[in-house]
């Protein structure tokens, strides 16, 4: 018999204090000193705060989190823009109406709006600024198994948090000191910068100067980067 995490008594005290939880207000944090409430079947709902209506499918950043009692996860999200988002969802498959919110997909894999192309497995999609679809060779928030729909445009995708890139440093930075670094898009021999998307990071190799390549990624919770040799 497999070796119990917690004691029966233990788990009966947390299933009580789960029941007299007294729900929060949205926008709130659960309350100080309660166990955390979310369970893998806890419905999770995207809250589009914006004027627009979001397409089926759209690439969405993730701007923020709340909880609300023992309810739903709240995530509130955003058109893609040049603002760094480490996180990105698809929008349900009938879309999100402006100022309102719709459940999130839980499925592994879901589909997602493409703008061009023919999607192919194991092809890499991010976030457009200023646009709802997934842009192949962009930073990489989504993975490809291949094309659903040509019209409207939809692949399937699986969903994961941006982890690494290229980028080059908008000036110098020397060893073991912060400064700011442009995201780069595209395959390699053919990059483009991603106007206005920069970002601070920490140097963990030798100086760089400006317009020097370099590598990042998201080490304990940061973005780091080296020069790229």
């Amino acid at each position: 018999m497999a070796n119990k995490v917690i004691s029966d008594e233990a788990a009966a005290q947390l299933s009580k204090l789960f029941e007299q939880a007294t729900p929060a207000a949205y926008n709130s944090t659960e309350r100080r000193g309660e166990p955390p409430r979310f369970t893998p079947g806890r419905e999770i709902v995207l809250v589009n705060p914006i004027s627009e209506d979001v397409p089926g499918g759209a690439c969405c950043a993730v701007t923020d989190t709340y909880t609300s009692g023992t309810g739903p996860i709240f995530k509130k999200i955003a058109k893609p823009s040049t603002t760094f988002y480490r996180h990105y969802v698809c929008a349900p498959f009938t879309g999100i109406p402006k100022n309102s919110q719709a459940p999130q997909p839980r499925e592994s894999s879901v589909w997602a709006l493409y703008n061009a192309g023919t999607p192919a497995a194991d092809e890499g999609f991010g976030p457009t600024p200023g646009q709802w679809y997934w842009t192949k060779n962009y930073p990489e928030a989504a993975v490809a198994h291949g094309v659903y729909s040509t019209s409207p445009k939809l692949m399937l995708v699986t969903l994961k948090p941006i982890e690494n890139g290229i980028g080059k440093a908008n000036g110098t930075i020397i060893n073991r000191a912060s400064g700011a670094i442009s995201i780069w898009q595209g395959t390699f021999g053919s990059e483009a910068d991603i106007s206005g998307m920069d970002v601070t990071a920490f140097n963990l190799g030798p100086d760089v100067a400006l317009n020097d390549w370099v590598t990042w990624q998201y080490v304990n919770g940061q973005i780091v980067f080296m020069a790229l040799c």
